[in-house]
């Protein structure tokens, strides 16, 4: 007689006949490198209405080769069974995939509308459809670690750099300056926002909130250049969106409809929020969307177009400004 091999299944572990499947596989994968094994499958708490699914299971036995021919199999059933017959625990998250998945679907929507209803260029259409699909990641930048929070700091190190490439050029920089320019940048995000990130911030803080996505929108709006003020708006919006869009899913996760009844997770609330129980935290982050609307203020593109003079710096400060200047060229000049 040679070895019965005993897989014990229990019933109220599985949902939808998943788990059997993946009991079904890894026994066929034993079997053929152990012919001279025979199997015997328990299956405990067996509901009523689950009784097509062990019919399901005996066919996925019927065509084995083995030296002991099919398993038995023996179905314990629960008297209870209505009690037992209740889905698996709502524990699950949106996922990174689900996440980029859906920020991607928002992006093409949004660059097909403004590239068919509102004439866009199509290259501005494409890039703030993949600006809103790169948006989808930001929120979880607040993780502690993780492969595609590391990768999410790498491609935006890469990425800023280049949509900065025509504000370098208003800027009147030669070639040479505009890499250097982009190899600071790219050490500055890549290293440095990145470890103030894993430094101060904490999942599910501040930077999961609509102020972080106002945040997160007016940069985009600084860093694109374009002498079109309404193309620099709309790809402004595009990250918003894909960072709202990360903010929608955690909050639809919140809630558990698999059962019977509605489940609320503790979760719910964290993620569309203007504030949170940190009173420093909520301080820095609205101290942030000031200084970033002071600076947008400075914008001579967005002013004019809104039909206000552009603010001016100060003609003392200006003045104390280029005394740095000449004073920095002076030394330089001496040093040579």
């Amino acid at each position: 007689m040679g070895i019965v091999f005993v897989v014990k299944v229990d019933f109220r572990r599985c949902f939808v006949g998943l788990p059997l499947s993946a009991c079904c596989e890894g026994i066929e994968r034993i079997n053929q490198s152990f012919l001279h094994f025979q199997f015997k499958v328990i299956i405990s708490n067996v509901s009523l209405p689950s009784i097509r699914q062990l019919s399901w299971i005996d066919r996925q036995f019927s065509g084995w080769d083995s030296n002991w021919g099919r398993p038995v199999i023996e179905a314990h059933f629960s008297a209870n069974w209505w009690a037992l017959y209740q889905p698996r625990a709502f524990d699950t998250m949106a996922d990174f995939k689900t996440h980029i998945t859906t920020s991607t679907i928002c992006g093409i929507g949004l660059g097909a509308t403004a590239y068919i209803g509102f004439e866009y260029p199509l290259d501005q259409c494409l890039l703030a459809a993949a600006l809103c699909s790169i948006a989808g990641m930001l929120p979880d930048l607040d993780s502690d670690n993780g492969v595609p929070v590391r990768e999410t700091f790498a491609f935006a190190a890469a990425i800023v750099p280049m949509l900065m490439i025509e504000r370098f050029q208003h800027m009147h920089l030669t070639a040479e300056q505009m890499a250097l320019a982009g190899v600071f940048i790219y050490l500055g995000v890549r290293f440095g926002v990145s470890r103030i990130f894993k430094r101060f911030t904490v999942h599910r803080g501040m930077w999961h909130s609509i102020p972080a996505a106002l945040i997160a929108a007016l940069l985009a709006f600084l860093i694109c250049s374009c002498p079109d003020v309404r193309v620099r708006l709309f790809k402004a919006f595009a990250v918003f969106l894909g960072f709202c869009s990360h903010l929608v899913l955690d909050e639809i996760y919140s809630i558990d409809l698999s059962g019977r009844s509605i489940r609320i997770k503790r979760s719910l609330g964290t993620a569309m929020k203007f504030w949170s129980g940190d009173f420093w935290a909520n301080l820095s982050t609205y101290t942030k969307l000031g200084l970033l609307i002071m600076v947008i203020a400075y914008d001579e593109t967005l002013m004019a177009s809104l039909g206000f003079e552009p603010v001016r710096i100060p003609a003392t400060a200006h003045d104390w400004l280029n005394g740095i200047v000449s004073q920095a060229r002076e030394i330089s000049a001496h040093l040579e």
